[in-house]
């Protein structure tokens, strides 16, 4: 803020200096600050450049920088991810898309359907297929579910192991806390900047065990918690810049602890597209506005309030689950997640048996309130439905109760309930 103030005071500091510009992917020649520092640092006798993030430059050129004659940067010095990966430094990332055929109507009214198998939409029906994923509640439950299974099995090694839910705007993280503490009967620490106790709440998971945060932006450049090591990509910001940002959290090694990272993500070309790119070098150039995250139609502030959506009503989405991308290859082919799993299984489970049916039928007994209060029946009556046609709900093992949970799941997303039409039926 000083060197925007008075570039002039700071042209006679810099005068024949050695200068340090950290994160210089922030100075775009086109903004304020950028034009500000080389304006300052002319006369510098040295200048150094540093960033660890791919910035995107083809229209917005980074400050003192020179390009070569396609537009890449032309740096002095690269240590790329591959390097890190080879010096065990940071960890791989085991990739886990998630598929869907969805169903949905867009501001012009039309009901489309599309698979994320079809390449051949436009990019918009791209960007709405997308948008009507990450706001189905069904489709969101079991890719939570996916992700939570994923840190389960970390956790058995690494008992505060946690995981970042990377959302759209404070509305959508409040939605898919929502239904992780459903679905789960996990109460995340969500993280929205427009939340004063932001901060402290970033501090309080960054010091505890907790298993899950929720996040819009909070968790992103600069913010260092080497206990992540799966998150799930819940956002429509398709940019490499910011893909790389928020996966990054979760490929800081611990010690020498380089397991690998988990990323669990909608099956969309674009973010498969920047998987894939994952194990390419970092690049000084792109196609995307300097700095910008691609929002695609959301219309949010920088706050991530979602004031401006584009109406689009979802109507299903059924979740497909797709093979893991193993997206590097490591020096110990033991890092990858097929090894893992095997010598998992042959662990004893984290969570004791009783616990866990404990949790679960607290998870029971929360969605049947919501079924009962959505179709307008008694709590009674959805336990005296299961009773009669699965049996008593103690004598319930683990695995029922996760079938019944499930199927009610399905009850509230498709707006049909066999208890509410037995009660018809009896009037």
């Amino acid at each position: 803020a000083q060197l925007c103030e008075d570039p002039d005071a700071f042209r006679r500091i810099f005068d024949n200096s050695l200068i340090f510009n950290d994160e210089i992917h922030h100075a775009s020649v086109d903004s304020v600050w950028g034009k500000a520092l080389e304006a300052a640092s002319t006369k510098a006798k040295h200048r150094h450049h540093l960033s660890g993030t791919p910035f995107n430059t083809k229209y917005h050129k980074i400050a003192h920088l020179q390009y070569d004659s396609s537009g890449y940067v032309v740096a002095d010095y690269v240590y790329s991810y591959r390097d890190a990966l080879r010096d065990k430094i940071v960890r791989p990332i085991v990739a886990y898309p998630q598929g869907a055929t969805v169903e949905w109507i867009g501001a012009d009214g039309v009901k489309r359907t599309a698979s994320f198998r079809e390449r051949d939409l436009s990019e918009k029906h791209k960007l709405q297929r997308l948008r009507a994923v990450l706001e189905h509640p069904s489709w969101i439950a079991e890719a939570l579910t996916r992700t939570h299974d994923l840190l389960k099995a970390v956790r058995r090694h690494e008992r505060d192991a946690g995981a970042l839910i990377a959302c759209i705007d404070t509305k959508h993280a409040r939605f898919v806390a929502e239904i992780l503490n459903r679905t789960l009967g996990i109460t995340p620490i969500v993280v929205v900047a427009s939340d004063p106790e932001s901060d402290e709440n970033l501090t309080r998971f960054r010091h505890s065990d907790a298993p899950y945060i929720v996040a819009v932006r909070k968790v992103f450049e600069g913010v260092d918690i080497p206990r992540l090591r799966v998150e799930a990509y819940f956002t429509n910001a398709m940019t490499e810049m910011f893909f790389r940002q928020i996966t990054g959290r979760i490929i800081r090694a611990r010690g020498n602890d380089v397991r690998p990272g988990y990323l669990v993500y909608p099956a969309d070309d674009t973010l498969d597209e920047l998987v894939n790119e994952l194990t390419n070098d970092v690049k000084g150039y792109g196609e995307d506005h300097f700095g910008a995250a691609n929002l695609a139609d959301t219309g949010d502030d920088d706050d991530g309030a979602g004031g401006g959506r584009t109406p689009l009503e979802v109507l299903s989405a059924a979740h497909e689950d797709l093979p893991p991308i193993i997206t590097y290859e490591t020096v110990n082919p033991d890092d990858v997640i097929e090894h893992e799993t095997r010598r998992h299984e042959r662990e004893e489970p984290t969570i004791p048996r009783a616990e866990e049916h404990k949790r679960l039928r607290t998870v029971l007994a929360a969605i049947a309130t919501d079924v009962a209060r959505r179709f307008s029946i008694e709590k009674h009556d959805v336990y005296s439905f299961w009773a009669k046609s699965r049996g008593s709900i103690e004598t319930a093992d683990t695995k029922e109760l996760q079938t019944r949970i499930n199927t009610m799941r399905g009850w509230l997303d498709n707006g049909r309930c066999p208890v509410q039409r037995k009660q018809r039926s009896r009037s």
